[in-house]
């Protein structure tokens, strides 16, 4: 009888809880709407636009994609108004830079040249050459001209960049070339010294030395100008590769060799001696002989002066024809190479990765902190001067 009684209790309470449930739901917020139907806008209903896609011109390239970006930090950037422009490389540069024609020219040690444009810096092209580009490359009428340590030398169109003829010299190219406008000098690592005509890289002559050049060879008077580490300087004839002198100087060379075509005709070297030697280029006889009180870490010429840039942390003045000191210039620190000269003043990197520029005076106008390591001496044209560090990165610095 008490399960006959419960029966009828539970039916009552189950209508009750049915009639308030709207009650309860309205309390407990609206109910979840219905999901949306496959197709919710009917044929006669027009749909919300779509969101416009962005020109083609626009879109991130696939099949050249960007690199990816740099670890905020791991390549310096430096800044003031001292600093034009700076270009980030796609490896280290393995030698100096070369200014020619408006263009800046990098090559790297993962076989890249690049050329930017001189006064913005903005990337004109870049070929990749497929070995580490192994000296300063040149340019020649409307060539480009770059050595490998794969022992060729590669000619590029200056304009595009585009790849045309290729040399073979049988071993690394291991020292900077040189041109005069109509040929292009190879100096290799196993001491062969290979002429090619600028046009055609068509084979001259070829000059066998007892050891690897240590510097940029010079091509001046019909002469091709070699120097080794031990000091042993060398003139040949272009044309035939005959020896015409050579000279022994004390203490090794140091580069570069600056040699005045227009008279008087001289070949300038420096030494690890402190020494500084003007030769005659037509027999190779000493004119003069300049003796300073630290390592020549590199010379340049500037309106009928000779520059020597001393570990001595001094730029010393000489007459170009007599060798007499004119005068003397404290730096800021050891130079790491030879100076650069142009219209405004001078530039010298100094060790640690500063660059001192002066004015025409050689007196200090500013200091650029660039915290790196060189890949080679400045070089100069105009009011600018352009350097490249061993971070990837060129700059070009203004007075």
């Amino acid at each position: 009888m008490r399960a006959a009684g419960l029966f009828p209790t539970l039916i009552l309470g189950c209508v009750l809880a049915s009639s308030l449930a709207p009650e309860a739901r309205a309390q407990h917020g609206p109910p979840a709407p219905p999901a949306p139907p496959e197709f919710p806008f009917p044929p006669d209903q027009p749909r919300p636009p779509a969101a416009e896609e962005p020109p083609y011109a626009d879109r991130p390239s696939t099949r050249n994609p960007p690199p990816p970006p740099e670890a905020e930090g791991t390549v310096p950037r430096v800044g003031g108004p001292n600093v034009g422009w700076s270009a980030l490389l796609s490896s280290p540069p393995a030698c100096a830079l070369t200014v020619s024609a408006g263009m800046v020219l990098a090559g790297t040690a993962g076989g890249t040249i690049h050329a930017f444009h001189a006064g913005s810096g903005v990337e004109l092209w870049r070929t990749d050459l497929g070995a580490p580009v192994t000296g300063q490359p040149v340019v020649a009428g409307a060539n480009v001209f770059a050595g490998t340590s794969t022992g060729n030398v590669i000619a590029l169109d200056a304009a595009t960049g585009q790849r045309g003829q290729v040399a073979r010299c049988g071993a690394a190219v291991a020292a900077p070339l040189a041109t005069d406008g109509q040929r292009v000098v190879a100096a290799t690592s196993s001491g062969l010294v290979k002429v090619f005509d600028a046009a055609g890289l068509l084979p001259r002559t070829q000059i066998q030395l007892g050891a690897p050049p240590a510097i940029a060879p010079a091509i001046a008077g019909g002469l091709v100008i070699v120097a080794s580490a031990a000091g042993r300087v060398q003139a040949y004839d272009l044309e035939r590769g005959l020896e015409r002198w050579s000279y022994q100087m004390v203490g090794g060379t140091v580069g570069p060799m600056l040699v005045t075509a227009a008279a008087p005709q001289r070949v300038h070297l420096g030494s690890a001696a402190g020494t500084v030697v003007a030769l005659d280029l037509a027999n190779g006889r000493e004119r003069w002989r300049y003796s300073g009180n630290g390592v020549i870490r590199g010379l340049a010429g500037a309106e009928g002066r000779l520059i020597a840039a001393s570990a001595g942390l001094t730029l010393v003045e000489l007459d170009r024809e007599t060798g007499s000191r004119i005068g003397t210039s404290m730096l800021g620190g050891v130079p790491d190479g030879a100076p650069a000269f142009c219209a405004a003043g001078a530039a010298v990197a100094l060790e640690g990765g500063r660059v001192e520029l002066l004015n025409a005076e050689l007196q200090r106008v500013a200091m650029v902190d660039l915290a790196g390591t060189y890949s080679g001496p400045p070089v100069a044209q105009g009011e600018r001067v352009y350097i490249g560090l061993r971070q990837r990165l060129v700059y070009c610095l203004r007075f």
